[in-house]
């Protein structure tokens, strides 16, 4: 029998034949036969049929090299309604390599259902699932050895294959969820932090993993507080802003910043005042620095958290605070930063960070930065030459490299309307 014929007979085969009686599902009566008449089984199975026919292809994907159909808990359960026999799912389940079952209680259940609906034979059905908890140990066997081999680029990986294997974890799906939240304790701060990346990237918000992830907000290393951050913004309610602002304003852990650095990801305005109290009212530099750049990410208008950042640009101990207070201030729009973000420059001049609290000025489509910019690309630090020269490239789109170069720059964009957003010209030079 040719392939073409067999897989007719088998259609015919599975749906019945042509001349199946029907009967109606309630009362038991044969029902008239009508021309297009449809069983009220046939759309599942025809279903299930397609499926049938996917994982059948595998004896030719064997011969072709192709690659070969998964078969997983749902399609099962598609076959399972549709009444098709143990034997032949045995058959499929056995010799499909790419087999994905999983023995999660929910499924389990599922798939008990979905056999009683299809009329199998009880002692079939614990067969059956017998069955599928072997191939779910199986599988579980495999996807331990994938997150272990993950474990380990975490440590001692590069970028590139950090990011290959995680575009593995992610084929994989919600299958690799449990084993890796085994390893959410790990003692290496970057295994914690591949976890909660892959956590966050697979989308899975289940209870449980929403709260492995919050709690990591308050992990001992702060690579590990950021990346959990950001895995929370991906995967929780809205409504988990309010537990972190209660969080927050209760200092229910030792270390704010990832509750901080999560709120303004949120994009919620609930946060804005406990993120301006945070950044006035707390000492631990790691705290206010993550509520600025949260305000930031928010785009507050708040006058009170515009002020608090402005006082933020002006601090007297943090360089990285002043930094990132003058580019949350950009992010916001808020044309009074440049001149605290000078004022700033000139007044540690002696301080390290000031090429970062520099290039914050790329924000603010202004003449009079340019004109203060231009002074800085002739200094005799590189640091400081550097930031001015990338600044005014941003702000221009020009590649001039010289400060001749840049006072030409000058005069083409001095007249146009798009850069007289402030008559007012700076008139000091930077020290």
């Amino acid at each position: 029998m040719t392939g073409s014929s067999s897989n007719k007979w088998l259609f015919s085969t599975f749906m019945g034949g042509r001349e199946q009686r029907l009967f109606d599902g309630q009362s038991g009566q044969p029902l008239r036969k009508t021309r297009g008449a449809v069983h009220p089984m046939s759309a599942i199975r025809f279903a299930a049929f397609a499926v049938l026919m996917a994982c059948l292809s595998m004896a030719v994907s064997k011969e072709t090299d192709s690659p070969v159909k998964t078969i997983d808990n749902k399609q099962l359960e598609d076959m399972l309604m549709a009444g098709i026999p143990l034997e032949t799912i045995t058959k499929m389940l056995q010799d499909n390599p790419n087999a994905k079952m999983s023995d999660l209680p929910e499924e389990m259940i599922r798939l008990k259902k979905a056999a009683q609906e299809g009329g199998m034979d009880p002692r079939e059905q614990k067969t059956l699932l017998n069955m599928v908890i072997d191939l779910a140990n199986k599988e579980k066997t495999r996807i331990k050895g994938l997150i272990d081999q993950y474990m380990n680029i975490c440590i001692n990986g590069d970028k590139a294959e950090y990011e290959s294997m995680m575009r593995q974890i992610m084929r994989e799906g919600r299958m690799v969820v449990t084993e890796l939240r085994k390893h959410i304790e790990e003692e290496n701060e970057l295994k914690r932090m591949g976890v909660v990346d892959a956590l966050g990237r697979l989308g899975e918000k289940s209870a449980l993993v929403v709260k492995d992830v919050k709690l990591m907000l308050g992990d001992r290393d702060a690579g590990v507080r950021e990346k959990a951050a950001e895995a929370l913004a991906k995967i929780a309610p809205p409504e988990i802003v309010d537990e972190l602002i209660e969080a927050l304003e209760r200092r229910l852990v030792e270390h704010l910043d990832g509750i901080a650095t999560a709120l303004g990801k949120f994009g919620n305005e609930k946060a804005v005042k406990p993120l301006a109290r945070l950044l006035t009212q707390v000492a631990d530099p790691n705290a206010r620095r993550a509520a600025a750049l949260a305000l930031g990410d928010l785009r507050t208008k708040d006058v009170q958290a515009i002020n608090a950042l402005l006082d933020a640009v002006l601090d007297d101990q943090d360089a990285q605070l002043r930094a990132y207070a003058a580019g949350a201030l950009g992010l916001i729009g808020e044309r009074r930063a440049v001149g605290y973000i000078i004022r700033s420059f000139q007044r540690y001049e002696q301080r390290p960070g000031r090429d970062e609290l520099l290039r914050q000025l790329k924000y603010f489509k202004m003449l009079k930065v340019v004109d203060f910019l231009i002074p800085c690309t002739d200094k005799d630090a590189p640091d400081i030459r550097r930031a001015a020269q990338e600044t005014l490239q941003i702000l221009t789109g020009s590649d001039a490299n010289s400060r001749e170069g840049w006072e030409a720059v000058r005069e083409v964009i001095r007249d146009r309307p798009d850069w007289n957003l402030d008559g007012e010209q700076v008139t000091s030079t930077p020290k």
